[in-house]
C-alpha cells in the first residue's frame, strides 16, 4: 500500500532517511495489519501462523535476512515457511492453487480443510518470512509446492487504475508491474 499522492511511492509514513538509517516500526507501514480476504473460492490445504515478524523494518537488515534465508532454502533445503512466512494455500481446482504469504503472526482465521469463498477473511497483512517490507505476496500456480510449480496469471474481475490523476475502472485484466491500482471489497 502507498499513499495515493506520494511521488516517491513509499509504503511507509515516515521519511526515507529514517527508514534507511534507523528503521521503522511495523505500524509505520500503510498495509501492516490490514485484513486480507480470499481472492477466490476453494479449500484451505495449508497454513502457517506462528512465525514472528522482524521489527523494526530496516532495508539493510531485511535485505541481509532475505539473502540468508533464500540461500538456506535453495542450497540447504530449509523449510518453505522460511520463505513464505505465515501463509495460506488455497486449492482452487485441479492444478490451480493460490498462496497468500507474509501474513501477520497469529492473524490467520482459516483452518486446513475449510472451504472459503471469495471475500472471506483469511488473516492480516504482515512481514513474516522472506519479506523486505510488510506486504502481501499473492501467487497463483499450477501445483501446491511453489518451489517446483509454475506461476499462472490471476485476472481481476475489476479494479481501478490511476491514469492522469483520475481513477479509471478496468475489467478482466492483470495489473501491470508499475500500475497503481485500487481494489475495493464489496
Amino acid at each position: 500500500m502507498i499513499r495515493d499522492n506520494d511521488k516517491l511511492k513509499k509504503a511507509y509514513r515516515k521519511s526515507f532517511l529514517e527508514y534507511v538509517f534507523k528503521g521503522l516500526g511495523l505500524e509505520d507501514f500503510y498495509g501492516w495489519g490490514q485484513t486480507v480476504y480470499s481472492p477466490v473460492n476453494g479449500e484451505i490445504i495449508e497454513i502457517e501462523n506462528s512465525i514472528v515478524e522482524r521489527n523494526p523494518v530496516n532495508i539493510f537488515h531485511d535485505y541481509k535476512h532475505s539473502m540468508r534465508v533464500t540461500k538456506d532454502y535453495l542450497d540447504h533445503g530449509a523449510a518453505s515457511k522460511t520463505i513464505t512466512g505465515n501463509c495460506v494455500v488455497i486449492k482452487i481446482d485441479d492444478n490451480v492453487y493460490a498462496s497468500l504469504a507474509h501474513l501477520k503472526k497469529g492473524s490467520v482465521k482459516v483452518e486446513v480443510g475449510q472451504k472459503v469463498v471469495e471475500h472471506d477473511e483469511i488473516g492480516q497483512l504482515g512481514h513474516s518470512g522472506n519479506s523486505t517490507i510488510p506486504h502481501l505476496h499473492m501467487q497463483f500456480m499450477n501445483g501446491r509446492d511453489y518451489k517446483i510449480a509454475e506461476g499462472i496469471p490471476f485476472v481481476f474481475k475489476s479494479y481501478e487504475i490511476k491514469e492522469n490523476d483520475k481513477w479509471v475502472v478496468v475489467y478482466n485484466k492483470v495489473p501491470k508491474v508499475n500500475d497503481i491500482i485500487r481494489y475495493e471489497i464489496l
